[in-house]
């Protein structure tokens, strides 16, 4: 039961996390350079939460470097197209893009190749959980480049889920979920720093309400993907992923309505059917 707290936890934090990102994107813009700043800023308050977790001790295996890199290069094409999502394309189908991708292909990577297998509920849950998404879908203008920005964020949030449960599927070649994590949004502060001198030949310092901005984001995130990773260690992929897919959208329909006050009943009928297939799963 402590692993479907965290869990729930993760989903509270997840579903306010875009807020920062959003108003971030209103400020700066959807260019490459904010981008970059975006990545940058995030990934080093990310690094200094996790060395403060983890009282400044730091542990980096082979294996955790190597699978620590690619979570690294995926971060940074993932938060560059959520970015660019938010100037043209119509947001609620961004989200349904999203959390579909973190949904589905870690519960294909963990019944396909780490043998969780396939049961009745982990199917409901899914199938209720796609509906309960596509409740949320709004119509709005629409550039030509959205699709491939929902086919960029569908894939890279996705592989997110992926990679970490990599990771946590071989402890004997791993590190701790704090190092971890330590040592991806290291590479995505390199990365992206020495991206942007390149591009730049020099930094630039963000206004106060945008370092705000990415420093609620980094440790709202951060230690998200911190409980996902120690949940990874007791509950299978195929059976986490599609809670905290149902939990977030719970979460953000109370969020919406702490915000705004009110909430569609297409929005309500969504979040119950997310809480649904959340108890169906863990039941």
């Amino acid at each position: 039961m402590y692993m479907y707290l965290l869990l729930a936890v993760a989903a509270i934090l997840f579903s306010t996390q875009f807020i920062f990102n959003q108003r971030y994107q209103k400020g700066r813009g959807d260019g490459i350079d904010s981008s970059l700043l975006f990545q940058m800023y995030t990934a080093f308050a990310n690094v200094i939460v996790m060395l403060i977790l983890n009282q400044f001790h730091m542990r980096v295996t082979p294996f955790s470097l190597i699978i620590g890199l690619i979570y690294s290069v995926d971060i940074i094409l993932y938060l560059h197209f959520s970015l660019k999502s938010f100037a043209s394309a119509n947001l609620s189908v961004y989200s349904i893009f999203a959390m579909l991708g973190g949904m589905v292909l870690p519960f294909i990577c963990g019944t396909v190749f780490f043998s969780e297998g396939i049961t009745v509920p982990k199917i409901i849950s899914c199938i209720v959980i796609a509906a309960a998404l596509v409740l949320t879908y709004e119509k709005g203008a629409q550039s030509k480049k959205a699709i491939l920005y929902y086919i960029a964020v569908f894939v890279f949030n996705g592989m997110m889920g992926v990679i970490s449960t990599v990771h946590q599927s071989y402890p004997e070649y791993s590190t701790d979920s704090r190092s971890f994590i330590a040592v991806a949004y290291a590479g995505v502060f390199v990365i992206s720093t020495v991206w942007y001198l390149a591009r730049n030949k020099k930094l630039t310092f963000l206004k106060p309400v945008e370092l705000t901005y990415t420093s609620l984001y980094a440790v709202f995130g951060g230690i998200a993907e911190l409980f996902l990773l120690i949940s990874l260690t007791k509950l299978p992929a195929s059976v986490q992923y599609p809670v905290v897919t149902g939990g977030t959208i719970l979460f953000s329909t109370v969020v919406s309505f702490i915000m705004e006050k009110k909430v569609s009943k297409r929005s309500a009928l969504s979040a119950l059917l997310a809480l649904a297939a959340t108890i169906v799963i863990i039941l």
